[in-house]
């Protein structure tokens, strides 16, 4: 019977890096299909549990140059986070009108 292993690659951001986990896992015995998403950074490999194990699939991936890891937070759960950078950062979207009253006729909005 067949097993699953998922792995997360921080480094399998591109399509190119994609193609490249998959070269490296088809060289393992064992291994059957694989799932490879540039989207989410994460692979998952069947094997055949009698012919490999999942630290070969590991290192098979980490001698390709590619090593386990969390992905990075998005933007948008960093935005959410509320953090004083992002409250501080006041965005004007029409003239000030005290700027506006003091710079008289040099400068008409």
């Amino acid at each position: 019977m067949a097993e699953r292993v998922t792995l997360t690659l921080p480094g399998m951001y591109a399509d190119h890096h994609v193609q490249r986990v998959r070269e490296l896992l088809s060289k393992v015995s064992g291994v059957g299909d694989v799932y490879a998403s540039s989207m989410t950074m994460q692979v998952e490999v069947e094997f055949d549990p009698s012919l490999t194990t999942p630290e070969a699939i590991r290192s098979a991936v980490a001698r390709g140059g590619y090593s386990e890891g969390p992905v990075q937070a998005a933007a948008s759960d960093i935005l959410t986070q509320r953090s004083s950078w992002f409250r501080a950062s006041l965005r004007m979207t029409s003239p000030n009108a005290v700027d506006k009253a003091q710079s008289g006729d040099f400068r008409k909005y």
